[in-house]
């Protein structure tokens, strides 16, 4: 390596690390707290959903099942206080529910 110094490299687990993260095959702490989060809102249907994505402000969340979403869409305007409540700095400005496979 030319005109490099060995201590210019980053390690090669930071750099499996970074590249996991970027093509999302990683968790990061933050999405290990937004999930934390989502449990202690949504109670008991948490082991029924999971977090899909986050975007500007929209907290999409996956239901095992129809009855599952629709149980979380009645209780959608306190599941998003909770989330206010728990995890403020995403801003939240709404939930939306599917249905689909969850992890």
């Amino acid at each position: 390596m030319r005109g490099r110094k060995a201590s210019d490299d980053a390690p090669l687990q930071d750099v499996l690390n970074n590249l996991a993260l970027q093509f999302g095959f990683g968790r990061t702490r933050e999405d290990d707290d937004l999930a934390e989060a989502w449990r202690d809102a949504a109670g008991e249907l948490a082991s029924l959903t999971t977090v899909a994505a986050v975007r500007k402000g929209l907290l999409e969340i996956v239901a095992a099942d129809s009855v599952v979403m629709q149980e979380l869409s009645f209780q959608k305007h306190t599941l998003l206080e909770k989330m206010k409540e728990k995890y403020p700095d995403a801003q939240w400005k709404d939930i939306r529910f599917s249905v689909g496979k969850i992890n």
